[in-house]
């Protein structure tokens, strides 16, 4: 709605704007990785990737225009994969069951919801689509106010050393190797252009002989 309505985009510039930020996270997690296994602890980073992200996402509340909204999302991209990829290396290093990772991620879950009900409360106060519409660039602030909570928690959680494993800046390229095991490539095809086809129950279905 802000994208179409408030920002007047065309149809092909606002799917550029939603397919730019998945396009950033396939190279933000790799990178980061990389310096959080050679130069800085996990946690720290962490906190840096959140406090940077606020910068983005106030500069997408600001943005009025296609070119500064598309680059103010790569940014957000670009800063959020890596603080996925860093939670789980955090919660794996310090977890004594790596099964008990469900019982944790759940409340990521939770904590999702209760931003979708504090949204819509907030737009609930405003009579009208008009003046709903005039407040979506507060959805950019409430992102960048919940980054700064999630920077300083990050400086709360225990210490992850650098693993300092050995190999060069790009040894996370070793990883390509498992296109040669049947199953990474046949993920690949389930989430590219194979999922984009239509599902078989959508399709008619055939009847049975005799029936």
């Amino acid at each position: 709605l802000h994208l179409s309505k408030t920002l007047a985009l065309a149809p092909g510039e606002l799917a550029l704007v939603y397919a730019v930020g998945p396009l950033a996270t396939l190279v933000g997690p790799a990178i980061a990785g990389s310096v959080a296994d050679r130069l800085v602890p996990a946690e720290r980073f962490l906190a840096v990737l959140n406090a940077l992200r606020v910068g983005a996402l106030l500069l997408a509340a600001r943005a009025s225009s296609f070119s500064e909204i598309v680059a103010a999302m790569a940014l957000v991209g670009l800063l959020t994969g890596p603080s996925i990829v860093l939670c789980y290396a955090i919660a794996f290093h310090h977890l004594k069951d790596a099964r008990g990772l469900g019982r944790t991620r759940v409340w990521g879950a939770v904590s999702w919801i209760l931003v979708v009900w504090l949204t819509s409360a907030y737009f609930d106060r405003f009579v009208g689509v008009g003046a709903q519409l005039a407040k979506t660039r507060h959805v950019f602030h409430l992102a960048a106010g919940l980054s700064i909570l999630a920077a300083l928690n990050a400086l709360t959680l225990p210490r992850t050393p650098a693993a300092r494993t050995p190999g060069g800046p790009f040894a996370f390229l070793q990883a390509l190797g498992l296109l040669r095991e049947a199953s990474f490539p046949a993920l690949f095809a389930a989430w590219g252009p194979g999922a984009m086809r239509r599902a078989p129950r959508d399709r008619p279905r055939r009847k049975k002989k005799g029936a």
